[in-house]
Formats: structure tokens, C-alpha cells, sequence
């Protein structure tokens, strides 16, 4: 192909030169304005390149001049010495550069320009006057590359703006420049998981930026990759030492009474506030104060799993900012805070619900969908569950990972999908499903670096698996075998020494789960007991299934005990579980109303009330089915079976059960089938 492109005239071999520098194709666009900044304006190029289309060598439409194969474009570009390549990607990018600032297709020419004047440099072909401006741009250019999540290019083009940098980049003329490109490094390498070049964008920073402020940001994301990879405390460390730098000072040791004087103080702060006054708070202009808020938002989550106490502090820190200085988007999760410890601490579901909202309006007035679907993450799995279906908050949870992902937000994504399983498990989707999910996204979140949240996954993943039946053909917790753990007791030992309360709680919770499930309940009972012990104070989405199953298993126990105080011990706990169903059934009868019924009947069955147990049973059965939970509505058939064989009705209690094997099957609980047939 080579000897070919050597027997054309001279002319139409530089035109192939020209185009070559652009790849495999190049919009007519582009040539346009090559033409128009040549000295010579005239219709040599396009004449030229027009020959070559007769000789097969390119083709064209409308819009773009493209080689007829990537083998002839490679052969154009080889006819070229390296210096040649050099000398033409420099001369495109000097004649692109005079159209940028007026051209109204910026974005994509930018990128054409210093990808030209990069390519030169590669070649070694630069000029220094305009070594700064070839820096600024390719700042531009790796910030663009962020929005629309392409940190791989970003991280290039940050690369090449520090390559013409001066020696002495960090004095003052190219202070700011410096800064800013590894501020940007640093950020596209935590999101690419390259931690080698992150630890060299930071060390650069933390030795060279001039002021604290100037530091801030490194902080952040140094914190950010600490959290990505399980370092939860030393994450909290760093920000809580940032944050005392900037004035917002927080107790070494949070006791109950600061988390009441923290609650009290929020609430006399919020005292007249509707939702309207809120997204009309004047906007935060203080820099340092906003940096404060952002960082406090990034605790947060951190604080759900190692400090939960914590929480109405930084709750109020955030919302103190908002009503005295102004608002900002990290607003929203001092509101979204809030909203949890009300429902948490104060009970006060309805307000709690309401300060979700508000945290929702004020992120839509900022237009600011990143942190939107932030903060849906959160309420989804610890507010807004008790008011609307399951199956709706579990379809916004993977909604919120497809948009948090978009935004580079790994961290939040990986949550969100942590969440959504768990939802996906109790709505009553079928388990192979699940199963397939969960594997799907433990590897995912590994490969995002993102461990924390592949432990969890890992979790639930191995729930699963004991209820399809296929726990000994597989281990979810290989993908952690490079961290030491090789099954879930590995793992429960770990997060009980880092005293990781979030983790250890969803391992008992898995238990339980597990074990009411195939019939052990007194293992039920035991790992609900540990689960409420391992002392956290956030309520969450798994803490109304705890009370659920306990309740169930408890009653259970109560039925089979012949000591008296032990029964008495037993049917307590049956009884409070009642009690908090019948508030939570009030604002989602959807998602609790056949759980109550259950609860009830099995309540009445313990006390020999028969005649309402059996309409109790029935009413379950009907509300499950109803609100399309087969697993619950497979369970309440299964009790009431149960129940109808203990008053002497074997014929109905045998349909019955069949009844609930067949929604067990449908289900995909093959263990729990063999179980029931056995």
C-alpha cells in the first residue's frame, strides 16, 4: 500500500499526510478550516483529496473525508519521518487554534487542537512561547473529559499540560496552573483505581501547595480512596482533621447527651421552615464553609458504618451552615441526616419523611442530579421504604447506581447496588435472579476497588444462597481471598476487631434470615438478639425485617416452651414486634400490612385464640398476595398449615401447605422446599 501511495503526485500525498494526523478519518469541518487558515485559500486541498477518492484511496459523504482502510491511513501517516509527523500535527494545531474562541462547536474543537499540539510534542515539536496556553488547554480539555465520565482521557490530557509545565512549576506565575492539573490528576486517578499515580498528585500537593486551603481538596480525595478501599477510620481521621481546621470541632467520644443536645439544637434551628423557605435560602457563598459542608457530606456515610452516633452532630453542623450562612447542594444531606435520626431517635416518621423531601426540593433547585440521586440512595433505604413500595424504592436504588456511576461517584454507586439487593431480596424477586445480581455486582464492586461494599454484597450473596440450595457449590467470599477472608466467619471476625458495627450487624442479619428461613429458630432468635446488640442507633431498612423474623421465630419458641418465664421472655418480644407493626403499617400498609396480620396471627395462636388467628392467617395471605410478596404470601400459607394441623384440620392444612410450596418454588427456594417436603 505504501509503494501505491509513493506513485501519486506529490500534492495528493501531502494532502494524504495532512488528513493521515487525524486517524482514520477527519470531518470536512476540519479541512474546511485548514483551508481557511492557509495562506493559500483556495481549493487545493479538497481538489487533491478528490483525486485520491478516484484512486480508491478514500471515500466521503456528506460530512466526513474517511480512508477506504485503516491500512492505507497508517501507510499515509508512515511516508511521514518522525519529525515530519511532529511538524504537521504542530502546523494543524497552530491553524485549528485561531478558530477556537469564536467557533461555536468549542467543546469538540479544543479537543482536536491539543490533541494536535499533544501528538506534536510526542514527536518532540513544541514551541516554548506558547507552552503555558498548551497547558491551560489541555487542563480544559481533561476537565471536559470529567463531565462526561472519561477519566481515562482526562487523566492523558492532565499528564500532557504538566509535560509543559516549567521546571519551577510551583512558583507563582504557574502556581495556580500547577495546582489545578494535579488537583485534576489526582481526582481522574481515584476514579480509574490507579493508586500509584494518585500517591504522586497528592505527594506533589501536600509538599508544595503553599496554604491549607490550597490542600483541601487533596485531602478530600485522599479520604475518598482511604474509604474506597476499607480504611473507613483512617478516612474519618483525615476529614475530621480538615474540618477542624476550618473551625467545625466535633467530640473525640459522642455521648448520648451530645446526640440529644445535637437533635434539640437542629430542631430549633429548622423551627418555621417549610419546604419553600428552604429552597429559597440564599446560596453559600463563603468557600470555606462550602468545603465544610462537602466534607461533612462525605462523612456521613462513613459514619452510618463505624460511628453511627455521629451522625445528629454532623447533622446539625450542616444545617446550622445552611440556615446562618447560606445553602448549598451538600445541604441536602445535612436535611436527608436529619430526616433518618428523626425517624431513628425520635420515631417521628411523618417529620422525617418531610425533611426528605425537603432535602429532594432543595437539590432540584440547585439542578444538581449527581447529588440527587444521592441523596435518593439514602432516603430509599432508610426513609422513604416506610411510606412507598418496596418494590418502587428498590427500582430507584438502581436507577440512583446507573446516575452515580455516569458521575464517577464509585462509591455512592456501589451503595446503591448494596441496597438494592437487599430490597430485591424482600420484595419478592425471585432468588436465581437475586442470586445472579448479587454475583454480578460483588465482582463489579471489586473492581471498583469499592471493598466495603463487596463485603456486603458477599453477604447477601451467601443469604441466597442458602435458600436456592446452592451454598456448597459456591463461596461469594473468593473474590476476598486477597484480603484474608475465606468465608463469612473471616469475615464477621474482621469487622468485629476494626469495630465495624455496620458490617458485623449484616452478617448477623444474614443469619437470621437464614436461619428462620430452614426452621432454626432458636439460631433466629440468637442472631436477632446479636444483631439489636451490636450498637448502632440509625434505623434501617433491614432493621424492620430483624423485627419481623425475630418476631415470628420468637413466637415460634413461646409455642414449644414449657417454662414459664422463658415463654414469658418470648412472647415479649412477639409483642413489642406487634406493637411496632402496627405503627409502621400506618404509613405503608403496602409494605406492612400483611406483616402485621402474621405477627397478629401468630400472636393469638400462642394465646389459644383460634378463631382469630384464623382470620389473621387469611388476611396475611390475602395482603401478600395482594401487594406481590409470594415469598410472604408462601410463608403465611406455610404458618397457617402449620397452624391448621395443630387444630386438627389435616386436610386443609395439606392444601395449604401445598400452596405454599408451590409460591416457594416459584420463588426459587429450593431449600426451603426440600425442607417442606421432608
Amino acid at each position: 500500500m505504501k509503494h501505491k501511495l509513493l506513485r501519486l503526485p506529490n500534492e495528493i500525498q501531502d494532502a494524504l499526510k495532512l488528513i493521515s494526523c487525524f486517524g482514520t478519518q477527519v470531518s470536512k469541518d476540519i479541512v474546511s478550516k485548514l483551508r481557511s487558515s492557509s495562506e493559500n485559500s483556495d481549493d487545493a486541498i479538497t481538489t487533491f483529496l478528490e483525486q485520491a477518492r478516484e484512486e480508491h484511496i478514500l471515500d466521503h459523504n456528506d460530512q466526513v473525508y474517511k480512508f477506504a482502510h485503516d491500512m492505507l491511513q497508517q501507510s499515509a501517516y508512515d511516508l511521514m519521518s518522525p519529525e515530519e509527523k511532529g511538524a504537521y500535527h504542530f502546523n494543524i494545531g497552530l491553524r485549528l487554534m485561531s478558530s477556537v474562541s469564536t467557533e461555536a462547536s468549542y467543546d469538540a474543537l479544543i479537543f482536536t487542537v491539543i490533541d494536535q499540539i499533544n501528538n506534536a510534542k510526542r514527536y518532540g515539536v513544541t514551541e516554548a512561547s506558547m507552552n503555558i496556553s498548551c497547558a491551560k488547554m489541555n487542563l480544559q480539555a481533561g476537565k471536559r473529559s470529567m463531565e462526561v465520565s472519561d477519566f481515562v482521557s482526562a487523566w492523558q490530557y492532565v499528564v500532557y499540560g504538566i509535560s509543559f509545565l516549567p521546571e519551577a512549576k510551583w512558583e507563582s506565575s504557574t502556581y495556580e496552573l500547577t495546582l489545578s492539573l494535579h488537583e485534576a490528576g489526582a481526582l481522574a486517578c481515584f476514579v480509574n483505581v490507579d493508586s500509584t499515580n494518585l500517591q504522586i498528585h497528592l505527594g506533589e500537593i501536600f509538599e508544595n501547595a503553599v496554604r491549607f486551603e490550597d490542600k483541601i481538596k487533596a485531602y478530600y480525595i485522599l479520604a475518598q480512596n482511604l474509604a474506597s478501599l476499607n480504611r473507613l477510620k483512617e478516612a474519618m481521621t483525615t476529614v475530621l482533621f480538615v474540618l477542624n481546621e476550618l473551625g467545625e470541632d466535633f467530640p473525640e467520644e459522642v455521648s448520648p447527651e451530645d446526640v440529644q443536645a445535637a437533635m434539640m439544637s437542629t430542631q430549633r434551628l429548622l423551627d418555621g421552615y417549610s419546604k419553600e423557605d428552604i429552597v429559597g435560602v440564599p446560596r453559600l457563598k463563603d468557600e470555606k464553609k462550602q468545603w465544610a459542608v462537602k466534607l461533612m457530606d462525605f462523612l456521613t456515610p462513613c459514619a452510618f458504618m463505624v460511628s453511627p452516633r455521629l451522625l445528629p452532630i454532623l447533622a446539625n453542623h450542616m444545617i446550622n451552615i445552611l440556615v446562618k450562612d447560606g445553602a448549598c447542594k451538600e445541604s441536602a444531606f445535612g436535611l436527608s441526616n436529619y430526616s433518618l435520626c428523626l425517624i431513628t431517635l425520635r420515631h417521628d416518621y411523618e417529620a422525617g419523611y418531610s425533611y426528605g423531601k425537603m432535602a429532594i426540593a432543595l437539590l432540584e433547585s440547585f439542578g444538581a442530579m449527581g447529588s440527587l440521586q444521592k441523596v435518593k440512595c439514602m432516603l430509599q433505604n432508610m426513609v422513604n421504604y416506610l411510606f412507598e413500595p418496596i418494590q418502587s424504592t428498590a427500582n430507584v436504588l438502581l436507577e440512583s447506581y446507573e446516575g452515580l456511576r455516569a458521575t464517577g461517584d464509585n462509591e455512592f454507586a456501589c451503595l446503591a447496588l448494596s441496597m438494592y439487593t437487599d430490597q430485591l431480596i424482600m420484595s419478592g424477586c425471585l432468588l436465581p435472579v437475586v442470586e445472579k445480581k448479587c454475583e454480578e455486582f460483588a465482582l463489579r464492586s471489586m473492581r471498583l476497588h469499592q471493598l466495603q461494599y463487596c463485603r456486603n454484597l458477599c453477604c447477601t450473596h451467601n443469604r441466597v444462597l442458602s435458600l436456592t440450595g446452592n451454598a456448597e457449590g459456591k463461596n461469594p467470599f473468593h473474590l476476598l481471598r486477597d484480603n484474608d477472608i475465606a468465608t463469612e466467619d473471616d469475615l464477621l471476625q474482621e469487622s468485629l476487631s476494626t469495630g465495624r458495627s455496620g458490617l458485623s450487624q449484616q452478617i448477623y442479619f444474614s443469619r437470621m434470615f437464614t436461619s428462620f428461613w430452614l426452621k432454626k429458630y432458636n439460631k433466629a432468635a440468637e442472631f436477632a438478639a446479636q444483631f439489636r446488640n451490636a450498637g448502632r442507633i440509625s434505623m434501617r431498612f433491614i432493621d424492620i425485617y430483624c423485627t419481623f423474623y425475630e418476631g415470628l421465630a420468637v413466637f415460634h419458641l413461646a409455642r414449644c416452651s414449657t417454662d414459664k418465664v422463658i415463654k414469658s421472655k418470648w412472647m415479649d418480644i412477639g409483642e413489642k414486634s406487634v406493637d411496632r407493626f402496627k405503627v409502621w403499617q400506618e404509613h405503608s400498609s403496602w409494605n406492612f400490612e400483611n406483616k402485621l396480620y402474621l405477627l397478629q396471627a401468630e400472636c393469638h395462636r400462642c394465646a389459644g385464640e383460634n378463631d382469630n388467628a384464623d382470620a389473621k392467617y387469611l388476611a396475611a395471605i390475602e395482603s401478600a398476595r395482594r401487594h406481590r410478596l409470594l415469598h410472604e404470601e408462601g410463608l403465611a400459607m406455610e404458618l397457617y398449615a402449620s397452624f391448621l394441623e395443630e387444630t386438627g384440620e389435616s386436610e386443609k392444612s395439606k392444601t395449604r401447605l401445598s400452596l405454599a410450596i408451590e409460591c416457594y418454588e416459584k420463588w426459587g427456594a429450593t431449600a426451603v422446599v426440600k425442607l417442606l417436603h421432608n
